[in-house]
């Protein structure tokens, strides 16, 4: 066991920050993206542009540590924007960083409720991929313009949801049993099953020590 210091640096801090307008998104992130420079923790920030461009003004584009990107250009793909993020993390561990924070907004295709579903699955999933790693996660959520669904789903990923104060979140589901309600055991079709096993009768061999004579 590591000191309580010790154990805060390494545990993933994951929150939704669900704002519905610019001055809500910059009020939450400029704050946390500066006191990410000033205790020297290296940063991703993937958002839309135009909230990318109004944060990277205020804060400033040279900020030292800070890595800027369109999410709409940078892995716009659940996978591979788990695996980047992943191997973004491993790497700055790897050179020394104690704690990294990472901004991210989903790229939401309304009327592709199967990739609606996937961003869902990876929200949940990264509760689980960085676990083990000193990060501190914000992934925004644009209410004004998402649908109300999707908003709900970032309750049931996030343990951590801001909304105007910064609270843990009742709805939040552990991923296993989040992908366990979407994903349940398979049931067999009416008239359709595993095979019964024959019932046991007496053995046919006579020279069987088994007991079960014919």
């Amino acid at each position: 066991m590591g000191t309580s210091s010790e154990i805060e640096a390494r545990t993933l801090e994951h929150a939704a920050l669900l704002h519905g307008d610019m001055d809500a998104f910059l009020s939450y992130l400029i704050p946390f993206v500066r006191a990410g420079t000033e205790n020297r923790e290296p940063a991703v920030v993937a958002v839309g542009a135009n909230h990318l461009a109004a944060l990277r003004d205020a804060v400033g584009a040279g900020a030292p540590g800070v890595t800027w990107a369109d999410t709409r250009k940078w892995h716009p793909n659940s996978s591979t924007r788990l695996r980047a993020f992943h191997e973004y993390v491993t790497e700055r561990v790897a050179d020394g960083a104690t704690r990294i924070r990472l901004i991210g907004e989903p790229e939401w295709y309304e009327a592709r409720p199967d990739l609606i579903r996937e961003w869902t699955r990876y929200e949940s999933v990264l509760n689980m991929v960085l676990a083990t790693f000193p990060v501190s996660v914000v992934c925004t959520y644009d209410t004004s313009r998402l649908d109300p669904a999707i908003v709900a789903n970032a309750r049931r990923t996030h343990p951590v949801v801001s909304d105007g104060e910064e609270a843990p979140s009742p709805d939040f589901l552990d991923p296993a049993e989040l992908l366990r309600t979407w994903n349940p055991e398979p049931t067999h079709p009416p008239g359709v099953g595993p095979k019964p096993r024959p019932p046991r009768g007496p053995c046919p061999r006579p020279d069987c020590s088994c007991g079960k004579r014919p």
